[in-house]
């Protein structure tokens, strides 16, 4: 009897164990990437660690579209034109892999109508007008 409980414990344990570093195993995305896609406004960029903060409309209303194809098309209304920038998102940050050297940027908050991105030289909060 003693050797059949042993067994079963045994059994457990290592079921209980397997269980353990199974879910250890698998990295869960703290963010719902597909909400990044789309047109985003600027609602401000606050630059550097003194706290200096521009608002969109001080910049000229930029726009920020990002597309499931790996493309970021900063726009501005006035004057009108845009250029494009290819990028990757890993480990919930925004990677730019194009001629023109950008840092890379973390996704600190992403909703159905926010986003925020900071880097070592700026903050980006973004928003979708409604």
């Amino acid at each position: 009897m003693q050797k059949l409980v042993f067994i079963v414990f045994a059994f457990l344990i290592l079921f209980a164990a397997c269980k353990g570093s199974e879910k250890l195993g698998k990295k869960t995305a703290k963010l719902n990437i597909e909400l990044l896609y789309k047109v985003w406004d600027v609602d401000s960029i606050i630059v550097g660690g003194g706290g200096k903060a521009a608002s969109g409309a001080d910049m000229g209303n930029p726009q920020y579209e990002f597309t499931k194809e790996g493309q970021r098309i900063k726009s501005f209304k006035s004057p009108p034109h845009s250029e494009a920038v290819s990028f990757f998102v890993r480990n919930d940050s925004i990677h730019y892999s194009s001629e023109k050297a950008l840092p890379s940027s973390a996704i600190t908050a992403l909703t159905d109508s926010t986003l925020v991105l900071k880097n070592e030289k700026a903050v980006w909060k973004l928003y979708i007008k409604k």
